[in-house]
């Protein structure tokens, strides 16, 4: 019996670094933030769905409190852009780490890039985030 709950415990261990290990890049930083990017494949087999998107970490840099809004700018198949009105706003504690593992619901999170089985024929081939405001 031990050895099968030793058994769970490392598969979850390794289902979750293999689920959820990411090649985090850089996207932006500052002394009091960090913002990193990676690709994510995203599938919901009850509605059928497949993407890819970017997924988002935020890092609280700072021993305070610190409030991040930002806007986006798209780029849709090379030529259509779209400035996003939406203002997205995070509240960070002290050191505090937010990714789009906790929040995947939250497009706070993510960027849609692609529909892998091509219903949805625009691709994301750019984004900036932009109008950055930061405080504490």
């Amino acid at each position: 019996m031990k050895s099968l709950a030793n058994l769970w415990v490392v598969s979850v261990v390794l289902f979750s670094s293999f689920s959820y290990g990411q090649n985090w890049q850089a996207y932006y930083e500052t002394p009091e933030l960090k913002i990193e990017i990676a690709e994510w494949n995203w599938s919901d087999s009850k509605y059928g769905k497949d993407h890819e998107r970017f997924i988002f970490k935020y890092t609280n840099l700072t021993n305070n409190h610190l409030s991040l809004s930002f806007q986006r700018k798209l780029v849709f198949n090379g030529d259509k852009e779209l400035l996003q009105e939406k203002t997205y706003i995070l509240d960070l504690k002290p050191g505090e780490e937010l990714s789009y593992f906790s929040h995947e619901h939250d497009k706070t999170f993510y960027l849609f890039r692609k529909d892998n089985k091509g219903l949805i024929e625009d691709v994301l081939t750019d984004f900036e985030l932009r109008n950055f405001n930061t405080n504490y």
